[in-house]
């Protein structure tokens, strides 16, 4: 007990700077905290994916054939986006190699209405192996229904936003008030980290090709056979 009296008695007279003390300690462990978070958040970054050891983008590397020079842009030799129909004749051709491709617009620019205007909706243009190729998993609906042109899958949080309870497959939005989409299913939400932000994804398919035309340009990812997945030099 005497031990506690002095204790109690020295903690009293000092507790202003006990005060301060304590105070230093919660905002040192907060931002310990916060740095540790962001940290995990970077390092987890592209890992949403099932599978991301298996999960690779396609690059072009652009050099002068007569000189040898790499011939890059933002001081990169390598270019992201290829030639749309790289993504079915890589599955096509190289069945060994690749289990699945797809063929990506990373970024829709048409606002999106469903009567008035949605803030903050991000869309992607995708073909039908986009899911698979992903890992995405879809929570309803066929992704055999993406051929149609004008199809749209939602993520769950996008239609519960828009939608609330109701049953938004079948429902239609409005791209730049010029083009009518219909929703055709929904899938499970990717988290933040990823270069693909999306609350939709649109079908890249229009007539038997693509949108764009066979020249169009986009991003190509690839699921590699688990055969390879450890020998990726081939793609450099």
């Amino acid at each position: 007990m005497r031990q506690f009296y002095y204790t109690m008695i020295t903690l009293l007279r000092g507790r202003s700077s006990t005060t301060i003390k304590l105070i230093s300690l919660t905002l040192g462990l907060l931002v310990g905290i916060l740095l540790f978070s962001q940290i995990a958040y970077e390092l987890s970054y592209e890992k949403c994916y099932p599978e991301p050891e298996h999960l690779v983008m396609v690059r072009a590397l652009i050099t002068n054939q007569k000189t040898g020079e790499v011939m890059g842009d933002d001081g990169s030799p390598y270019d992201e986006t290829v030639f749309a129909p790289l993504a079915p004749a890589m599955a096509e051709d190289m069945p060994e190699w690749v289990e699945s491709a797809t063929t990506v617009y990373p970024s829709g620019e048409n606002p999106v209405y469903k009567e008035n205007k949605l803030l903050d909706a991000h869309y992607i243009l995708a073909d039908t192996c986009f899911f698979r190729t992903m890992g995405i998993e879809i929570l309803k609906g066929n992704s055999q229904d993406f051929t149609m042109p004008g199809s749209v899958f939602v993520s769950r949080s996008f239609a519960r936003k828009v939608f609330g309870g109701e049953d938004p497959i079948g429902k239609t939005l409005s791209l730049d008030k010029r083009q009518e989409v219909t929703i055709r299913g929904i899938y499970q939400d990717m988290p933040e980290n990823s270069m693909l932000k999306h609350d939709f994804v649109l079908s890249i398919h229009r007539e038997s090709g693509y949108q764009g035309g066979e020249s169009g340009i986009a991003m190509i990812f690839i699921m590699l056979s688990c055969a390879c997945a450890g020998h990726r030099t081939w793609m450099r």
